[in-house]
C-alpha cells in the first residue's frame, strides 16, 4: 500500500467513525456531510471496495433527514459497486445491507426489504460475521412488527440481542430493546413494555442517544394512552419527540411524533393545538394528523418521482 493510499484510508476511517458517532446522537445532518466527504475521497482514490460502506452510510444519513432521492442514488451506487466487485448478482450485506433493508421497509417496499435482509443474514452467518447477522435480524424484526407479527419480532430479537450485548454494540442493542418494547406493547404485555421503554430512555440519557430517545418517547406516549394514562401525559412525551425531530431534521421521527400528537388531539381542546375535527371527518387542515399525512406524502412523492412506472401500483397498494 502506497503512502497516498494509506493516507486516504486513514482519512476515510476518521470520517466514517465521526459519522457513525453522529448518527445515534441525532446529528444526521452532520453525519450526511461527513459521509459525503468520505465517499468523495473513496471515489477520487478509486478505492472501490469502500464504496459500499461509504455510499451506504450516505444513503442512511440522507434518508434520515428526508432526502429520499439522494438516499436512493447512494444506495444504488453502493449496490452496483458491490455487484461489480463480486462479478455476480449480490445484494448489500453487513451494516450497509441492514440499513438498506431499513430504507426499503420505510419506503414501503417490504418484499424487497425482506429479500435483502434475509440474504444478508444468511451470508453473514455463513461467513461467521455474527454482529452483521444480528443487525439483519433486528431489521427483519422491525419488518415483522410493521406487518403486525409481534410474536415473530420477539423471536428474532431473542436471537439478536445476546450477540449485540456480548459484542458491545450499544446503540444497536438499545434500538433492538426499543423494538422489543413495541412488540410487547402490541402483544398487550404492558408492564414488560413499560419497564423496557424506561430502560431504553435511561440508556439514551446515559449515552447521549438522542435519536433513539425521540423514538422511545413516541412509544411511551402510545403506552400511556393504552394503559389508561391521560392525554396530557401522552402529549408531553409526543411533543418532546416532535421538538427533537424538528430541531435535528429527523423527518421520519417527525412523522411518528406527529401521529403520536394526533392521538392526543382531544386533550383540553387545545393544549398544543386547536379543536380537533368531529369524529369521522378528514383531518382539519393544520392539525397534527394533517401535518403527518402531508409530510409522509411529500416523502413518498420523492420516491414516486424516481419510480414513475410503479407509482400507480404503489398508490393502490399492489
Amino acid at each position: 500500500m502506497s503512502g497516498a493510499e494509506s493516507g486516504t484510508d486513514a482519512a476515510v476511517d476518521d470520517l466514517v467513525a465521526r459519522a457513525e458517532e453522529a448518527l445515534p446522537a441525532g446529528e444526521a445532518v452532520i453525519a450526511k456531510s461527513l459521509a459525503e466527504e468520505a465517499l468523495e475521497l473513496v471515489v477520487e482514490a478509486q478505492a472501490w471496495p469502500r464504496v459500499a460502506e461509504t455510499a451506504g452510510l450516505l444513503g442512511h444519513a440522507s434518508a434520515l433527514v428526508g432526502e429520499v432521492q439522494r438516499a436512493e442514488t447512494a444506495y444504488l451506487m453502493a449496490a452496483e459497486c458491490r455487484r461489480g466487485l463480486a462479478g455476480t448478482d449480490v445484494h448489500l450485506d453487513g451494516r450497509p445491507g441492514a440499513r438498506w433493508g431499513w430504507y426499503l421497509r420505510t419506503t414501503s417496499r417490504w418484499d424487497d426489504a425482506r429479500e435483502v435482509l434475509e440474504r444478508s443474514a444468511a451470508g453473514c452467518t455463513e461467513r461467521g460475521d455474527t454482529v452483521d447477522a444480528a443487525l439483519a435480524q433486528v431489521e427483519l424484526a422491525a419488518l415483522e412488527l410493521a406487518k403486525r407479527l409481534a410474536g415473530a419480532t420477539l423471536l428474532r430479537l431473542d436471537r439478536a440481542l445476546p450477540v449485540l450485548d456480548t459484542e458491545g454494540q450499544l446503540p444497536d442493542a438499545v434500538r433492538a430493546r426499543l423494538l422489543r418494547a413495541e412488540a410487547l406493547l402490541a402483544r398487550g404485555r404492558h408492564d414488560e413494555a413499560g419497564e423496557t421503554v424506561e430502560a431504553v430512555l435511561d440508556a439514551c440519557g446515559t449515552h447521549g442517544l438522542l435519536a433513539l430517545r425521540g423514538d422511545a418517547l413516541v412509544v411511551r406516549s402510545r403506552l400511556i394512552l393504552e394503559t389508561g394514562g391521560t392525554s396530557t401525559e401522552a402529549a408531553v412525551d409526543a411533543r418532546a419527540a416532535l421538538d427533537l425531530a424538528r430541531d435535528r431534521g429527523l423527518v421520519w421521527l417527525e412523522v411518528a411524533a406527529l401521529w403520536a400528537m394526533a392521538a392526543t388531539e382531544d386533550v383540553g381542546r387545545g393544549l398544543f393545538d386547536e379543536d380537533p375535527p368531529p369524529a369521522g371527518l378528514p383531518p382539519r387542515a393544520g392539525s397534527f394528523a394533517d401535518q403527518a399525512g402531508r409530510l409522509r406524502q411529500r416523502l413518498d412523492n420523492q420516491w414516486f418521482d424516481l419510480h414513475p412506472l410503479r407509482t400507480v401500483e404503489q398508490r393502490v397498494g399492489r
